[in-house]
């Protein structure tokens, strides 16, 4: 596999992700089961976060309404939210010091604001270094307000960087935003566990 550069996904290919858990504390908090049937987490008032349509106050009085939940308060809601991150095995930081030696990385992802300064403030920090300072530029649907798998945000990410798309290997764990990156020109790599690292070679000691 040739490339130049590397774009990486955030959920599910550098952070682990625990829909389960998130599910359980928002069922303690006194959600209805049914809630979490279907596209739950990508669809409605999550999309919205992740586009960046949508203030905090406004997110939190959806959750109280779509929940049942009125009297809950806006901190156990984001409590219950933040359980969906599970956190970055070392490896992952280890697999990127080495893919920066290679050259430039870049980052691209559906993520609202919220989670995105919790990646900041304690997620992505190893070894007292903010690992998303590591790369060359981060691209976070919130400030954009555009979401994978539509085309303008993988365009976005070519006329911000200069780059050719075919110079560039894009990481995700979602075959819907792969598929959408292709079609532009992107060189596409499914991955799921953490699997891009032995798959790159960034694995080896």
């Amino acid at each position: 596999m040739t490339y130049k550069y590397l774009l990486f996904d955030l959920g599910g290919v550098l952070v682990d992700l625990d829909f389960k858990r998130s599910i359980e504390a928002f069922m303690e908090l006194g959600c209805p089961p049914e809630l979490f049937q279907g596209e739950f987490w990508s669809a409605g008032i999550f999309k919205e976060v992740d586009r960046g349509t949508i203030s905090v106050e406004a997110f939190y009085d959806e959750i109280r309404r779509i929940g049942h939940l009125p009297h809950v308060s806006n901190e156990d809601i984001m409590k219950a939210w933040n359980q969906i991150i599970a956190g970055v095995p070392e490896r992952v930081f280890k697999a990127l010091i080495k893919a920066r030696e290679q050259g430039p990385i870049y980052l691209l992802s559906n993520v609202g604001a919220q989670h995105w300064d919790l990646c900041h403030q304690t997620i992505m920090r190893y070894q007292g270094e903010d690992a998303l300072n590591w790369f060359e530029k981060t691209f976070a649907s919130f400030e954009l307000h555009l979401l994978k798998p539509e085309a303008a945000i993988y365009r976005h990410v070519i006329q911000e960087t200069g780059l050719k798309p075919n110079d560039i290997l894009f990481i995700d764990d979602r075959q819907e935003n792969l598929d959408a990156a292709a079609a532009e020109g992107f060189q596409v790599l499914l991955s799921t566990n953490h699997d891009w690292i032995d798959h790159l070679g960034f694995g080896q000691s």
